[in-house]
């Protein structure tokens, strides 16, 4: 079973998502993820869709779902502050952060996670450090 799909041109397998997730569309229209629904066809091509609910209600399928690059304003969104050196940062424990500097994401200062470059990939991130979704405000 094929559980690829592309977000206008970026290849990302579904594995990747989880409910809850956000992504956007060429309008800029916010949504979240609700469902991945796996359809087989009678060829060897099986097809993944993916749907999302928008914060005004709207429906999204998968052709025209794009993944939200991380930004400082989408890090502040998720409730990230402003650290000491005016980078976004958020604890995960008295011990361990999450920051972000130069578009990569840190754990504490030494680990470096050049791979995190979505909000979805961010929100798994958080999700398994803590076992708590991440909190969107507007």
């Amino acid at each position: 079973m094929c559980e690829v799909f592309a977000f206008n041109s970026i290849i990302m397998e579904a594995k990747e998502l989880r409910k809850g997730n956000y992504f956007t569309d060429k309008t800029e229209s916010i949504f979240k993820l609700k469902r991945i629904e796996f359809e087989e066809y009678d060829s060897d091509d099986d097809f993944t869709l993916v749907y999302g609910i928008s914060i005004n209600g709207e429906y999204l399928w998968h052709e025209e779902a794009e993944p939200i690059p991380l930004t400082e304003e989408w890090l502040l969104k998720f409730g990230f502050y402003r650290g000491f050196g005016g980078e976004p940062k958020v604890e995960i424990n008295k011990n361990i952060s999450l920051s972000y500097n130069e578009g990569e994401i840190f754990i504490g200062d030494d680990i470096v996670l050049n791979h995190i470059k979505y909000i979805h990939q961010l929100q798994n991130l958080y999700f398994t450090l803590t076992g708590k979704e991440l909190t969107f405000s507007l």
